[in-house]
């Protein structure tokens, strides 16, 4: 099983990565960048990158706090 926790870094982590493309290409922060992968006709991007962190920072969020409310006191008989 996934710790929430580390949903959420994973999910952070990829929010950061997304900027970076932009930065070295010399263009704005947040910039949109575009890649071809002709073996299986996709296009990746930066937004996508940024949409799945966020994804798994929000996913790992309410997963957090849904196990936090299903705890059950272990002293209460």
């Amino acid at each position: 099983m996934v710790d929430p926790r580390d949903l959420i870094g994973v999910g952070l982590l990829l929010g950061m990565i997304s900027v970076v493309p932009a930065w070295f290409m010399g263009q704005p922060f947040l910039t949109a960048q575009w890649w071809t992968i002709p073996v299986i006709d996709f296009k990746a991007s930066t937004p996508l990158i940024f949409d799945i962190g966020v994804y798994f920072a929000v996913l790992g969020s309410v997963t957090g706090m849904v196990m936090t409310l299903m705890e059950v006191d272990k002293d209460e008989p």
